[in-house]
């Protein structure tokens, strides 16, 4: 079974904002859908963060790739993102096509 699965890859992140990452990572795990695999992957590019963010289910797809220069902005972003179509998933998931 797969599992969901965030790596700073090595990066040296304070206490912090690891908190906040894994806090915002776990919320946004509790409204995906169901049968839902997350991964949120952070790396160090030239001069700045790179943060992919996807969610997998059997439903859709939802992902969310953005750079920055702080874990807490790049999350932030990331997060508004992915809840955006979250929230549209929800508005959209039972309506039945004609």
């Amino acid at each position: 079974m797969n599992e969901s699965k965030l790596d700073f890859n090595g990066l040296l992140i304070s206490k912090e904002h690891r908190h906040f990452v894994e806090k915002k990572f776990r919320r946004i795990l509790g409204l995906a859908p169901s049968d839902a695999v997350m991964t949120l992957c952070f790396t160090q590019g030239d001069n700045e963060l790179n943060g992919d963010f996807q969610i997998h289910s059997r439903q859709r797809l939802f992902k969310a790739n953005h750079n920055g220069q702080c874990f807490i902005t790049l999350m932030e972003t990331m997060s508004a993102t992915i809840m955006e179509q979250l929230k549209d998933w929800k508005k959209h998931r039972f309506c039945q096509e004609t």
